[in-house]
């Protein structure tokens, strides 16, 4: 691989070509954040002086892809007069226009968070120059009620608008690509590419760590709503009743969690707020959903692995936002290790390509620290919608199956699985299925696996755009529980009550004399709620009748 820099399409660096030579280069990149591309020239280098603060048009390739935009934001002239220039990457453009005043949705039917994206873009491009100006493309990540209400009073710029009202709120990557001369910007709830270079322990596994983070939990949530210009005062919920559950309450103003207060010993209230929010009930179920999440320990693995393309290993280069194989028995256990990790930073030696550098990361969240067999058996997959091209190139594949039986003091476990790979000179996995049925002293537990990769890109020895999937059903302790790894919600079937369970926690369960669903209703338009011989019944003007249905 050799890698190139350009200025204002002149070239500065190509490592294949003496006379464009520097002395250092390195090129980071970080999921959600701007580039950074640091390099250091001398007077004897044709571009030194040919590069504009914050004009010029700086591309960083790796000899087949554009890999980074970016324009010089600073530079320091040393005593040999070398010219160390610190350049920043395309998402800092955001930074150039101001938002004046403004109140979204401006259409009713205009609300999703895609509509929200390009109506902060188009405002944007109309204030920059064409070359940083940008085209509102894929747009995947959704917004639970459908619907998103946004407003600005304090002339901010673009980018922090982006920031607080679509990716600390809603989640989700922003990623722009290069089409046609057109800077296209991506809003993705999750990536679908997985990697052909693995991580492997003893290989180029270089270091991993899992911190624990206690300063965000929270066992209870103050909300409060948007401010009331004629009294100056916050949307709250103590005017709604109270409720006690076995968990999850409503008191005052507050809701709180019985067993999150009786696992850190006391009551730790956060105060959090939604400018957007002007009905108490719907207050109430934000800082109910909330809850849920923010009484949980946080526990982020980081994994820091060599980039083996550039010594001589017949793998593709580790890139941004791809998804890579773990492999790793040793440390799989203590770090609750999962599946598969996202590149979310990527640090590129542009000079020295053996020293690149990548580091993983993913957060899992838990009631209790000594949860490793339940993370482990939730391993990280992705569920991916990759649509199939019709004419396809006829391969040869060859299918193999094999089944085991492990036994163990602590376990029995069989599995049966089914492999298809690519056949030729080099051999590529298509497609798994496997079902493993474990039994310990505890109970028992299924799982099915599904992963499909494309074939395609498989025989082309390319990263391949995939889809996994991955269902259990476990039995312990008399208690049945259902789910899907990747997937906070699961199903469990116990001897008095049925439950569904977010992140571990009830949220919603029967019993023989109770239902408790502690969020909105919600009821389709055109539908009706009907409550024994009653209901309530939505009429075409926009009213709402509650009346006699019949028995």
């Amino acid at each position: 691989m050799s890698w190139q820099i350009t200025v204002d399409n002149e070239t500065v660096f190509d490592s294949r070509l003496e006379e464009y030579r520097i002395t250092a280069g390195k090129l980071t990149q970080e999921l959600n954040k701007a580039d950074v591309l640091q390099f250091l020239l001398y007077p004897q280098h044709p571009a030194y002086s040919k590069i504009k603060r914050l004009k010029s048009t700086i591309e960083t390739s790796d000899g087949s892809t554009v890999k980074s935009r970016c324009r010089l934001l600073d530079d320091v002239i040393g005593w040999e007069n070398g010219r160390e220039c610190k350049c920043e990457g395309e998402l800092a453009f955001f930074n150039d226009s101001v938002q004046r005043p403004f109140s979204f949705p401006v259409d009713p039917e205009a609300a999703t968070p895609a509509d929200y994206l390009t109506f902060l873009v188009e405002r944007h491009n109309a204030q920059v120059s064409l070359d940083r100006q940008f085209t509102v493309g894929t747009v995947t990540v959704t917004d639970p009620n459908g619907y998103i209400a946004r407003s600005d009073t304090e002339y901010s710029s673009t980018w922090t608008l982006i920031k607080e009202g679509l990716l600390d709120s809603l989640g989700g990557y922003l990623w722009i690509r290069h089409s046609g001369g057109i800077s296209f910007i991506d809003y993705l709830a999750d990536f679908d590419v997985l990697a052909n270079q693995p991580i492997r322990a003893g290989l180029n596994l270089l270091n991993i760590s899992t911190e624990r983070r206690g300063a965000e939990i929270a066992t209870a949530i103050l909300p409060l709503g948007k401010m009331d210009e004629e009294n100056n005062e916050r949307l709250t919920i103590v005017d709604l009743p109270d409720s006690e559950t076995d968990d999850i309450c409503k008191e005052g103003d507050i809701v709180y969690s019985k067993a999150a207060e009786e696992q850190y010993g006391s009551r730790i209230v956060k105060v959090v707020i939604w400018n957007d929010v002007t009905i108490p009930h719907n207050l109430l179920s934000n800082s109910t959903a909330l809850l849920v999440a923010v009484r949980q320990l946080p526990s982020t693995v980081k994994i820091t692995a060599a980039d083996l393309s550039a010594a001589g290993y017949d793998f593709n280069t580790f890139s941004l936002g791809r998804y890579i194989e773990i492999y790793d028995d040793w440390h799989k256990e203590a770090h609750g290790l999962l599946a598969r990790y996202l590149v979310k930073k990527l640090e590129i030696d542009l000079l020295n390509p053996a020293n690149n550098a990548l580091v993983l990361g993913s957060t899992t969240y838990s009631m209790t620290e000594n949860n490793q067999r339940v993370i482990s058996a939730a391993m990280k997959t992705v569920e991916a919608n990759v649509t199939k091209e019709t004419a396809k190139v006829v391969r040869e594949l060859e299918q193999r199956n094999q089944s085991a039986i492990e036994q163990s003091e602590q376990n029995i476990r069989l599995t049966v699985t089914e492999n298809y790979y690519t056949k030729g000179e080099t051999e590529g996995l298509v497609s798994s299925v496997s079902t493993t049925l474990e039994q310990t002293a505890e109970g028992w537990e299924y799982n099915f696996n599904v992963l499909q990769q494309d074939l395609g890109d498989v025989a082309a020895n390319a990263d391949a755009h995939f889809s996994a999937l991955q269902n259990y059903i476990r039995l312990a302790g008399g208690t049945i529980t259902l789910g899907q790894v990747d997937n906070p919600i699961t199903l469990t079937v116990e001897n008095d009550r049925i439950g569904i369970y977010v992140n571990g926690n009830a949220v919603t369960y029967w019993t023989a004399n109770t239902f408790q669903l502690p969020v909105d209703v919600i009821i389709p338009v055109g539908g009706r709620l009907t409550l024994g011989q009653f209901a309530f019944i939505p009429r075409s003007n926009g009213s709402l009748d509650f009346t006699w249905v019949g028995g």
